[in-house]
């Protein structure tokens, strides 16, 4: 605990405290980044210094002190939406609430709730690399991830491995869950994506969305409109995009030409979840008070029962290793985004 960095330049790592919970800051000249190392590992900024913008959402709720919030009661979806802070958050073994096994899982599962131990693997002024790991508490699962920054680059460069250690196959379901909001978020961005269809969950209903529950159809452009650009109206709506070759996105804001963009394996993660709140979710939880996008990538959709009845839920083998590789790189100086490649240059 408290691990800094011996320096004022460069490459450098901040372990600290805040309302009873340790953060670790990672920084370059060009980025910062803030975990939430006691509550899933959360990313709650990823800032672009030139600009001061944090791309991330941060939720009405902000950061709660676990031992000193008690829920009146148990949620009927699980405990996360009492403690969501909003920023990036990793969700396993499933998109809940389900029942499985004899155990029940609550929304998104376990990891985003759990405190992931930390250790440094390298800390100079070109470059740091820490490693991150969570050991699930109701299945025989662990998370290990190693996440670098390089000096003057715009990128994070994840590695990730997800291990069953037990002597069962087991079903999962695994996602990424970026969500963005102002000020760099507005009307005006556009999300870029290899994604052809698109399906409308219909979580929502359609009060407040362009799509009716269930409608399908092609992505962006769909009945004359193109979808990539967000809009101005009021919304609430869940989509899932499917039919990439390649795994990345690309959320640009045009007036400030500058994005945020992933890169990811779309062998393990073929589907992107696209959560679009636009003041438009009224009562619990939000009540009307959320600006925000998640772009997300899933090991599958729209939800475990779903994916279960559908024959698409994944399974981890027993005893396998799943690896994996994401980045994220902050680009300026584009409106609109064509391409991110293997190595997340943005094009």
């Amino acid at each position: 605990m408290d691990y800094q960095s011996n320096r004022n330049f460069g490459c450098r790592i901040y372990e600290y405290m805040h309302r009873g919970m340790r953060h670790v800051r990672l920084e370059n000249s060009a980025l910062s980044m803030t975990i939430l190392l006691d509550k899933g590992a959360d990313i709650i900024e990823i800032r672009h210094k030139k600009t001061d913008i944090d791309f991330l959402w941060r939720a009405p709720l902000q950061l709660t002190e676990f031992p000193k919030i008690i829920p009146t009661s148990p949620g009927v979806l699980g405990n996360n939406l009492d403690y969501y802070e909003g920023g990036w958050h990793e969700c396993l073994p499933g998109g809940g609430p389900y029942e499985e096994g004899g155990t029940r899982e609550g929304i998104h599962g376990e990891v985003a709730l759990l405190p992931w131990e930390m250790r440094v693997e390298k800390d100079d002024s070109a470059e740091i690399e820490i490693k991150i790991s969570c050991t699930l508490i109701r299945y025989p699962f662990r998370l290990e991830k190693s996440i670098r920054l390089i000096e003057g680059e715009m990128k994070i460069r994840f590695q990730e491995r997800f291990i069953n250690l037990s002597g069962e196959s087991l079903p999962y379901m695994w996602g990424h869950h970026p969500v963005f909001g102002k000020p760099f978020l507005t009307g005006d961005c556009r999300l870029d994506t290899r994604a052809t269809r698109f399906e409308n969950s219909g979580t929502f209903g359609s009060l407040y969305s362009a799509f009716e529950p269930g409608e399908s159809g092609t992505w962006p452009v769909h009945k004359g409109r193109d979808f990539s650009v967000l809009g101005h109206e009021k919304s609430a709506e869940m989509l899932y995009l499917s039919g990439f070759d390649e795994g990345w996105y690309a959320l640009t804001n045009p007036a400030m030409q500058l994005g945020i963009a992933l890169r990811f394996d779309c062998a393990v993660f073929p589907v992107i979840w696209v959560w679009k709140v636009f003041n438009g979710l009224s009562g619990w939880p939000w009540y009307g008070m959320t600006y925000n996008i998640g772009v997300e990538f899933w090991s599958g959709g729209p939800d475990y029962n779903t994916c279960k009845q559908s024959g698409t839920l994944k399974t981890i083998q027993s005893n396998e290793t799943i690896e994996t590789e994401y980045t994220a790189s902050v680009y300026e100086g584009l409106e609109r985004v064509s391409y991110v490649d293997k190595d997340a240059n943005v094009i």
